[in-house]
């Protein structure tokens, strides 16, 4: 067909050329869709405090991922994003690493998200699944007035019309396990969301090249310890660590592994570590973290601590990891799970 008759054609037909057009996009991200991996989630590149909304994606994708192979989830409150998929990748590239961090996640929050995996994993993707649960003694306390303010996952999960909840929790939606439509659903959204996979890596890419470290100067950080610290005293107060509400969200955390467990996946609690600084200053997180490693053996959980292998200029403010010392900690993370 001559370059006139093209046009003439497309004149003709514009509804024809823009089915067309269509057609060969969307046959071209079920392609993709297949070369693209569609994890790892990782909310940790999310600087909002409010990050539940993409937690609640993430399980979504995570629940309707059919790939084979092991998979490595990290959970927990916002210093777990120390534990960076990309990192833990590059140690161990046998497994799919996936994080999905909460800022300031109370204990109920993670149970939440544990009982989702239950409810939606088959039996072999349990058996292929191993989960962190990472803890603070904030965790254990009631939210701060910032943190209540925020919609639970629960909620999150709700609003995304692929779960149903249910009294054990959230199940994935009828409509995406059943026989016929949930595969035909799963290969429609598949492509789009490799297309965005795709698209959210080359913003990161182009974004890395304008930022050259995300460490901020000694300076800063010594004010964000002493910002932590007063906060810190101030929302921990005299609070004794075995208050009644502290150890009732412990055992409900317990049984969340029990269930975990149960269902086939392979559970540790690392408890998040503290700058030396931090501990000093507040005397209760280092009494909270005891009091937590004996409930945890009495129940037979695995529980891993770095104790005093970081160093205080590994810190950004006594709780996070700078960026340049993510790769150490996700080092020592897979060393005490046996993986490397």
């Amino acid at each position: 067909m001559l370059a006139s008759d093209r046009v003439t054609w497309l004149r003709r037909h514009p509804l024809m050329a823009v089915a067309a057009l269509v057609a060969a996009i969307w046959a071209l991200l079920i392609a993709a869709s297949f070369l693209v991996p569609v994890l790892p989630a990782d909310s940790g590149q999310y600087r909002a405090l409010d990050n539940r909304a993409y937690t609640a994606r993430a399980l979504y994708w995570i629940c309707t991922d059919t790939s084979p192979g092991d998979q490595l989830i990290v959970i927990g409150p916002s210093s777990a994003r120390a534990f960076a998929p990309a990192d833990r990748a590059a140690l161990d590239p046998g497994s799919r690493h996936h994080l999905m961090h909460m800022a300031g996640a109370p204990v109920d929050e993670l149970a939440t998200l544990a009982d989702t995996l239950v409810n939606c994993l088959p039996p072999d993707r349990a058996a292929a699944t191993r989960l962190v649960i990472a803890t603070h003694y904030l965790s254990y306390l009631p939210p701060i007035p910032l943190l209540a303010s925020i919609p639970t996952l629960g909620r999150y999960l709700e609003n995304t019309g692929a779960f149903e909840i249910g009294p054990d929790g959230p199940h994935l939606a009828a409509r995406l396990t059943a026989p016929v439509t949930g595969p035909v659903l799963r290969l429609i959204e598949r492509p789009v969301f490799a297309a965005g996979t795709v698209g959210v890596a080359a913003w990161r890419r182009i974004h890395a090249r304008h930022s050259a470290t995300a460490d901020p100067p000694p300076e800063v950080r010594e004010r964000a310890q002493r910002g932590i610290i007063d906060s810190f005293a101030r929302n921990i107060g005299d609070r004794h660590v075995d208050a009644p509400d502290s150890l009732a969200r412990l055992d409900a955390l317990i049984r969340a592994v029990h269930r975990l467990q149960a269902a086939g996946i392979r559970v540790t609690v690392y408890q998040s570590v503290e700058s030396r600084a931090l501990r000093q200053a507040v005397p209760q997180l280092a009494a909270f973290r005891r009091l937590e490693a004996r409930a945890l053996d009495k129940a037979g959980i695995p529980h891993i601590d770095f104790g005093d292998e970081i160093a205080d200029d590994e810190f950004v403010d006594g709780i996070h990891a700078l960026q340049t010392a993510q790769p150490h900690w996700s080092r020592l993370l897979l060393q005490r799970l046996g993986d490397l």
